[in-house]
């Protein structure tokens, strides 16, 4: 398994789908892929530990809670995506 974690790194930073690792307990941004910086105006230092739902459509602050006890109970969440800056 240790072997393999620069293989699954690589492959989440390579990825075309978007990767945010989130702290579940503030919201804030603790890793981001290169789709994630390409699918916005920001830089991977701008987007790195800021709180995601100072992105825009991510989700609402207000939500969070709700959406981090959902994750943890196993429900099947839709992600939502948008624009650039201005909210994706």
């Amino acid at each position: 398994m240790e072997n393999e974690l620069p293989m699954i790194g690589s492959s989440i930073e390579n990825a075309a789908d978007i990767f945010l690792l989130l702290d579940p307990d503030t919201g804030r941004i603790l890793s981001i892929n290169r789709s994630a910086v390409d699918a916005t105006d920001y830089s991977r230092n701008e987007l790195v530990g800021s709180l995601v739902w100072d992105l825009g459509q991510v989700i609402e602050e207000s939500c969070w809670v709700d959406f981090v006890k959902q994750l943890s109970s196993g429900k099947s969440l839709a992600a939502s995506h948008g624009e650039r800056s201005e909210g994706w």
